[in-house]
């Protein structure tokens, strides 16, 4: 039946093995020569046929598009045997084997960019090789469906009004592959995302580029006509001089001036009706200017009336002077009402009124004193009164310096140094030396060794 698969040969010699995988490759029945290679390989792997027969066991495997198996079994052929003639084809068989993953563009290319790298080997290095030439060619495919595939991403950016983005994919085809047909449309799509937010120069700069690089392309009269557009748009050198990258460029100011010559101030413009004698400073805070308020060592603020603003020459600065004096003398405040170090000197009528008023105020005070009793002259400290109670004698330490009458007061309840005993003598083992061997020697005969033999003796007795 055509699904039947004829079995191998029990014990079948090497010769017969690859002789079957070799006539099933050739009518490309692939899963019955993998069988016959295979087992060849287990069963006679030092036959002289194992060389071809790995071989054509991964040329199997690809054909059959078994790609993981082929991949692996040639990847062994080439570390098995790497001066083999046939290695330059396993090489390019392996990005056979990639290559044909690819699916489409909108698709992970992470198999074309492995192609690519096995092509790129057999031609680098195996330049003489048959396979190099077929390599270039499935080499600009591979770079061919990488640059498309950037593009579709940068097209998807370029719908959704993300220039910045799109532009990050268009730069990378012109710096990467510049030398396939989508540099054209990529050159000509990053005009357009310039053109689209207003940034005439680069806009320009890319059309130029286009034509200039890539004439005989369809896309190159579209940037032409795009040219012509763009110069006849008028352009302010200035503005796109001063226009920052990346932000809009300032909205101008009109003059706005009166017929006279005169500026004239918006709608929104208030003028200052009061002059205030403004210093420059740092700015102070909330804190500072309240304990600038509370300060009595501070100095007033000078405020000047519009009146006094209002004239003119030597008269506006005398009445400002004199509005500030006269503040300065005003502005005592509650707080320097309470200050104990003094008070400020007053002049003219005002002293004496207040001098008057001192003078009657401590007479009236001298006279309340003396309806009691006190004197008014007397210092602020008066002296106390002195006590009624009576005087005690002094006494007045008794001194004995006579010796002998301290003698006969002490020999009354005593005996004199004559009339004791004399002391006894001492004994004769402190008149001897001191010896320190006869002492150590002393307390060995007091406490004697024990006996150890005799002690371990008794023990064991117990034990037993």
């Amino acid at each position: 039946m055509p699904w039947s698969s004829p079995g191998s040969q029990p014990n079948a010699s090497a010769e017969t093995l690859y002789k079957e995988g070799t006539e099933f490759f050739n009518k490309k029945r692939y899963a019955l020569a993998i069988d016959r290679f295979q087992k060849l390989r287990s069963e006679h792997p030092f036959a002289p046929e194992i060389v071809s027969a790995e071989l054509k066991l991964g040329e199997a495997y690809y054909f059959n598009q078994q790609y993981t198996e082929a991949v692996e079994t040639l990847k062994e052929f080439q570390a098995m045997h790497p001066s083999n003639e046939n290695v330059p084809y396993a090489v390019y068989l392996s990005g056979m084997a990639h290559f044909d993953q690819f699916s489409s563009i909108d698709r992970d290319q992470k198999m074309t960019e492995a192609a690519k790298g096995f092509f790129e080997r057999v031609i680098n290095n195996y330049p003489q090789s048959p396979y190099a030439a077929k390599s270039r060619e499935k080499l600009a495919k591979c770079i061919e469906y990488l640059a498309e595939h950037e593009f579709y991403i940068a097209s998807f950016y370029m719908g959704e009004k993300k220039y910045p983005a799109a532009r990050d994919r268009l730069e990378g085809i012109l710096r990467l592959y510049k030398h396939t047909p989508t540099a054209a449309k990529a050159l000509y799509q990053l005009g357009e995302s310039y053109r689209l937010e207003k940034n005439t120069v680069k806009a320009s700069l890319a059309y130029e580029a286009l034509v200039e690089h890539y004439p005989t392309d369809p896309l190159a009269k579209t940037a032409q006509v795009q040219l012509k557009e763009l110069a006849q748009e008028k352009r302010d050198p200035l503005a796109l001089l001063l226009k920052p990258e990346g932000r809009a460029a300032a909205p101008a100011v009109a003059e706005n001036k009166a017929p006279t010559g005169e500026v004239k101030l918006p709608q929104n413009f208030v003028a200052k009706t009061e002059v205030v004698d403004e210093k420059p400073g740092k700015e102070k805070t909330f804190v500072g200017r309240m304990v600038d308020k509370i300060n009595p060592f501070a100095p007033p603020t000078q405020i000047v009336s519009p009146d006094q603003a209002s004239s003119s020459g030597d008269e506006k600065k005398d009445q400002a002077a004199k509005a500030n004096a006269a503040g300065k003398k005003e502005s005592g405040g509650f707080f320097s009402s309470l200050w104990p170090f003094g008070k400020k000197q007053e002049s003219g009528a005002e002293t004496k009124t207040a001098s008057a008023k001192s003078s009657q105020l401590v007479g009236n005070i001298d006279d309340s004193l003396k309806q009691r009793g006190i004197d008014a002259k007397q210092g602020s400290d008066p002296k106390p009164p002195g006590a009624d109670l009576p005087k005690e004698p002094e006494a007045k330490p008794q001194v004995t310096t006579d010796l002998g009458a301290i003698d006969s007061k002490l020999e009354k309840k005593g005996k004199t140094l004559s009339a004791l005993p004399a002391p006894p003598e001492a004994a004769p083992a402190l008149k001897a030396p001191y010896d320190e061997k006869a002492v150590e020697r002393a307390k060995a005969a007091a406490n004697p060794a024990p006996d150890t033999g005799t002690l371990f003796s008794n023990i064991d007795q117990k034990l037993k």
